[in-house]
């Protein structure tokens, strides 16, 4: 398996190893999981797939299976916040909750060396910012055809009783 981090200015991939970018010397983040790492049990860290404000999301495989998920964990400076740990579990309720082809499923919910733990469906694709990257504003069409999966995802959520705050 090959141990990988993204470097988060320039997106290349480096080595788990590296402490610098190869590509623009900036410093590589260190993680709340590497790579090789098992969590409930069966799940094993592939890599990160990236960060926000409140944790990290990992791609993980089932080691008997082959199942792909993204593991979404609170950040540690967070995990002593007791209303971020609700806020955060709460996430978890309203995933268990909905069924809509736009919406990922969630798999299981786990606190992981004291770490809460989101397991989700895994979706492989491209991320908005570097399709804008690659091919410019969207035009009119592009954006509708782009948005309107979404539209129906929040719809869904807000018959459910769920308003999205992101």
């Amino acid at each position: 398996m090959k141990r990988i981090v993204n470097c988060p200015s320039c997106r290349p991939e480096a080595p788990i190893e590296a402490v610098h970018c190869p590509q623009c010397g900036q410093p590589l983040p260190r993680q709340l999981f590497a790579p090789g790492e098992v969590l409930a049990a069966d799940y094993e860290i592939i890599r990160i797939l990236g960060r926000g404000g409140m944790g990290e999301v990992y791609l993980a495989q089932h080691q008997l299976t082959g199942q792909q998920v993204a593991v979404k964990v609170l950040a540690l400076h967070l995990s002593d916040d007791l209303d971020l740990r609700i806020r955060f579990l709460d996430e978890a309720r309203i995933l268990a909750r909905l069924d809509h082809p736009n919406v990922v499923m969630l798999h299981n919910f786990t606190a992981e060396q004291g770490r809460l733990c989101l397991f989700m469906q895994y979706v492989d694709g491209e991320s908005l910012d570097r399709i804008i990257e690659r091919e410019g504003p969207l035009g009119p069409e592009a954006a509708a055809a782009l948005f309107a999966p979404v539209c129906d995802a929040l719809h869904h959520a807000h018959e459910h009783g769920i308003i999205h705050r992101d």
